[in-house]
């Protein structure tokens, strides 16, 4: 991405005003669902809070409309042959700006301090993981060697060295991530540990400034230079208040994006010429309390699974697929589908060998059938459908009968947060593209564990999987996610797809599933 917006940030930052550099100030506004907590890059975490960061600063690359890797403040990139050595020219005329009285030269010293940061231990940032291919960065993480010691060299104030232990088809994606965003340093320790999380304590390199910052008014950010006609100069995240909803907002011409499930609402706003995109990345699952008597036993969920997976494709649904696995079909890993690479990873089990492996689990905890098992399923027609034909499969396969307690979405979440539950019916929407944003919260004594599951194996690979990178990592992810399904702890049976729409006037925008997270640096509103 050329970003000209940096060739009048240093003369026309003082003039900007609500018309941006002289011209019709245009409006994108956003609601989310969170209030926006930290701006600080390697950090932040938030569908809203990501938004922000997109804004903010400019990493060396961006994600396209097409989810690729572009340039964006590298102006030349040169890669090895071997594959382990990355040499990046930086835009000579990029700047971190407050759009007022601050302005300085962003230079590859803050890239190097920026992924120091990523994974020292001590910043705790979500994104380490994503740079262990660089050399030293697993011995930095695991507190064996001083963040210094990290692969990654200023050349000079415009060239930038990365060295990595290893070929990674993905790394000009993650360097397109948070976590490879530019800090600098002098900034970072004047903030006195308040980086990030106050107006005066972020600045950034990206196509827009921070310009204002309150709990109930959300963020309001502008155009760090001159835009084009149609251009997006003032971009403001609101935190959700509760007045409207998205849908309204959308028909009432007074928010510019928003994710909708509802169905009817989805006919709606197709029909009134909304811009449509659909994202797979949720999983509607049956969650197993390991801790109860029958669930302790992997064969009778393991049954109980399979079960319910065969009835579940019978039920045909708009916004609904047909599982193949946990981890939805909108995550990528290496920058490649990883549906695709890890292909069904749901248990074979036959119809007719349903009822022996149901049977057998019965014997294992010393019972001829379940008693006072309850089922919790969320208000709505169509999990109550789904369900229906899960409940018939049970009683017609396994003669497996139990209660069901219909509740909202908020109570069944509560339930399963304290262990108050058998089994729930419970619709995952994943926030992160990550198999780990699963995958993690089944492992032993993670506290978002609401199975109380545990297995060892299971552990194993997905601790090897976070320590390790290409086909390695993936190998590892794909075995772990194939480990959980066969021990049965939850049940995947429906992907979701979020639709997300947009104004019909807007085009440009780049939105990435998981949030989701918006980018309209490029959308032009047309007139």
């Amino acid at each position: 991405m050329k970003r000209r917006f940096k060739l009048c940030a240093l003369c026309c930052v003082l003039l900007l005003s609500l018309a941006g550099c002289g011209k019709e100030e245009v409006n994108f506004l956003y609601y989310t669902e969170t209030a926006i907590k930290t701006l600080d890059p390697q950090l932040a975490s938030t569908s809203a809070e990501l938004s922000a960061v997109k804004h903010l600063f400019s990493g060396l690359y961006r994600v396209d409309a097409e989810g690729q890797a572009v340039p964006d403040a590298a102006t030349d990139t040169k890669i090895s042959s071997d594959g382990l050595t990355y040499t990046f020219t930086l835009d000579s005329t990029d700047v971190f700006t407050d759009g007022k009285d601050r302005s300085f030269a962003v230079t590859a010293q803050d890239y190097v301090f920026g992924l120091q940061r990523t994974v020292s231990p001590t910043t705790g940032s979500p994104y380490a993981r994503n740079f262990l291919a660089i050399r030293g960065a697993r011995e930095i993480l695991n507190g064996q060697a001083d963040p210094k010691t990290l692969g990654v060299r200023a050349i000079s104030a415009t060239q930038l060295e990365i060295r990595l232990i290893e070929p990674d088809d993905g790394f000009l994606l993650k360097l397109a991530s948070n976590g490879a965003m530019p800090c600098n340093k002098d900034f970072f320790e004047d903030a006195a540990g308040t980086y990030g999380l106050t107006l005066k304590s972020i600045i950034g390199n990206g196509p827009f400034y921070l310009s204002g910052w309150g709990d109930t008014n959300g963020l309001t950010l502008r155009r760090s230079g001159e835009a084009e006609s149609g251009e997006v100069t003032r971009l403001r995240i609101i935190p959700e208040n509760g007045d409207k909803t998205g849908f309204e907002r959308l028909m009432d011409g007074m928010q510019d994006a928003a994710v909708i499930t509802s169905p009817s609402e989805i006919d709606q706003l197709a029909k009134k010429g909304f811009v449509q995109q659909n994202f797979e990345n949720g999983t509607c699952a049956l969650f197993f309390n390991c801790a109860d008597r029958y669930l302790s036993s992997a064969s009778i969920r393991r049954a109980l699974s399979a079960s319910a997976s065969a009835s579940a494709a019978l039920v045909q649904q708009t916004a609904l697929v047909d599982a193949t696995g946990l981890i939805p079909g909108s995550i990528t890993l290496e920058g490649e589908g990883f549906r695709e690479a890890a292909g069904n990873a749901l248990p074979d089990i036959a119809a007719a060998q349903r009822y022996a492996t149901y049977q057998l689990g019965l014997a294992e905890v010393n019972a001829s059938k379940l008693s006072g098992v309850t089922v919790l399923v969320p208000e709505g027609s169509n999990y109550e459908e789904l369900f229906r034909a899960v409940n018939q499969g049970w009683q017609k396969e396994l003669g497996a009968f139990f209660s069901i307690e219909t509740l909202s979405l908020e109570e069944i979440e509560k339930r399963m947060a304290t262990g108050k539950y058998d089994i729930a019916l419970y619709p995952y929407t994943v926030t992160e593209n990550d198999p780990a944003a699963l995958l993690q919260q089944f492992m032993t004594g993670n506290a978002a564990n609401v199975t109380g599951f545990t297995d060892a194996e299971f552990d194993a690979l997905l601790s090897q999987a976070f320590l390790a990178t290409g086909n390695t990592q993936s190998r590892a992810y794909i075995a772990a996610e194939k480990e959980l399904l066969w021990q049965a702890p939850v049940a995947p049976l429906k992907f979701q797809t979020s639709s997300f729409f947009t104004s019909a006037k807007l085009s440009g925008l780049v939105a990435d599933p998981f949030g989701p997270v918006l980018d309209v640096s490029s959308a032009i509103f047309k007139s």
